[in-house]
């Protein structure tokens, strides 16, 4: 009997033990290695190796698999052997797969009843960074960033990073200088927002980096980055499903901190500034109340920039931004924001400009015993200028025309030589 022959006879055999109508056939890769271990010295495929490599490998399905015979076979044969490998292979890789989806539906889940959880009570706020962890956890990422969207300056700040460690979720120690910078909406920051609802992977020269876009509507409101060596189709659906649960949480009305609250200076945002200004504007107009608000710039700051660079010109926005809330919005119960740049705003519900003004007098003579250690020893003063406008029908009537009003008495201020305070008239 000739060399085809006993391999045909040997296939037949093997499809007794293994028939067809069994849910085990095709049995796996180490099964079928033993069956044809006098044919067969190893078996090469994704992701592993079983056997010993020889010199006559035989590549079977592109780069999927590469067969390892003792000796060589005649065409027929080789090609009878490499049709149940290939069928052992893709079992298993099916099998891997349905197991690896079906843990990750099991995380998604979990990631929904968390989140509705966390909406029902007080602790939203923290939505973010579970979703960042179940989305490093469910895609094994190496890394995991979420940026905030800043609306106003069109900036991405690092709010949270983890990164995967000897099994473990940690916060990298160079996120400490990582969560000060800004970052453009670059060209991959713009195609995952364009690619929505879909993530979008760049290829580097050794891993893939996926973005994806968290939006309502047409608003951004952050992007995430996870990295590693390789990203499947798979992780690509996982992230869409557990990012769609944290877009649908916030179209909810439930409005986390992080998204409200500026990444740089931890005071609340333009997007909730103008929120909250139409909810004063509009309780002060129903129930006759003052509403007053303080518009502050800081002096010179581009210098500050220019001199120091600008990690230290957020060192600076951040002092000004502790003392904003501090020693000028605290005693009067004001509510501070970022406005934008080196501005701020503090909203004062129930205050007129005429108590708002000595206050403000007061805040700048603290203010001039402030300073900020610059890198190169020197202490850096600050200096900022205040424009101050009162709710008042029918000049000023709307969120934008008391901003409007703030803005002139703030460009008096600053015309006239800078650091002092002035109420609109």
């Amino acid at each position: 009997m000739n060399r085809s022959r006993k391999i045909m006879v040997k296939v037949m055999s093997f499809f007794d033990k293994f028939p067809t109508s069994e849910k085990a056939f095709p049995p796996g890769l180490q099964t079928t290695l033993s069956f044809f271990k006098e044919e067969i010295s190893g078996i090469k495929f994704n992701g592993g190796m079983i056997g010993k490599e020889s010199q006559n490998p035989v590549r079977v399905k592109s780069e999927h698999i590469t067969i390892f015979y003792k000796d060589e076979l005649p065409a027929e044969a080789k090609n009878l052997i490499n049709s149940l490998v290939l069928l052992s292979y893709f079992k298993e890789e099916k099998e891997n797969l349905e197991k690896e989806l079906k843990e990750k539906s099991l995380l998604a889940g979990d990631f929904a009843q968390m989140v509705t959880a966390l909406l029902e009570s007080e602790a939203a706020s923290s939505i973010p960074q579970i979703f960042l962890n179940f989305a490093v956890q469910t895609s094994r990422s190496k890394v995991g960033i979420l940026y905030y969207f800043d609306p106003v300056e069109r900036m991405l700040y690092p709010t949270y990073c983890i990164e995967e460690t000897k099994g473990k979720l940690v916060i990298p120690e160079v996120y400490e200088n990582l969560k000060t910078t800004r970052y453009p909406l670059i060209d991959e920051f713009k195609k995952a927002y364009d690619n929505f609802p879909s993530p979008y992977i760049a290829t580097r020269k050794d891993s893939q980096v996926l973005f994806y876009a968290l939006r309502s509507d047409e608003e951004l409101l952050a992007i995430l980055e996870l990295k590693k060596e390789k990203f499947s189709p798979e992780d690509a659906s996982i992230i869409t499903a557990i990012g769609k649960i944290a877009i649908l949480a916030m179209e909810k009305g439930k409005l986390f901190s992080w998204a409200i609250t500026d990444a740089l200076t931890q005071l609340y945002n333009y997007k909730f500034l103008m929120m909250s200004l139409d909810k004063e504007t509009d309780k002060a107009l129903r129930y006759r109340k003052n509403l007053s608000i303080a518009m502050c710039d800081l002096d010179n700051f581009k210098e500050v920039n220019d001199t120091y660079g600008h990690d230290f010109g957020n060192k600076v926005l951040r002092a000004f931004a502790n003392m904003v809330k501090s020693d000028f919005a605290a005693p009067l119960d004001g509510i501070p924001f970022r406005y934008g740049g080196d501005e701020f705003i503090i909203i004062f519900p129930g205050r007129s400009k005429f108590e708002v003004l000595p206050h403000a007098e007061r805040f700048l003579g603290k203010l001039k015993e402030f300073a900020v250690p610059a890198p190169d020893g020197k202490n850096v003063k600050i200096s900022a200028s205040i424009g101050i406008a009162q709710l008042d029908p029918p000049e000023i009537l709307t969120p934008s025309s008391l901003i409007k009003a703030a803005d002139k008495a703030l460009y008096e201020v600053k015309s006239s030589g800078k650091g002092g305070v002035k109420t609109y008239d």
